[in-house]
């Protein structure tokens, strides 16, 4: 899966979770709904979907599309 198709993927996981459109910019802090709640459920998402464990060290740095799906693409190479 190439880097464009995984940012793709994260958005559309993401949107699904937060029943909220969202984009690459799309973060906790300009997105009302992503709380700390639904940070975790994001994250469950996202673990499910692609077949990946988020170490506990990045856990606090995933608040936003970008950097969820930096993570992802750093993990699946």
């Amino acid at each position: 899966m190439d880097q464009t198709t995984i940012r793709y993927v994260v958005i559309e996981e993401v949107k699904k979770v937060l029943k909220e459109e969202v984009n690459l910019d799309s973060n906790m802090e300009n997105t009302p709904v992503w709380d700390s709640l639904k940070k975790i459920d994001v994250i469950f998402a996202i673990e499910d979907k692609f077949g990946v464990k988020f170490n506990k060290e990045v856990l606090e740095k995933l608040n936003s599309t970008l950097a969820i799906s930096d993570e992802v693409i750093k993990i699946l190479k």
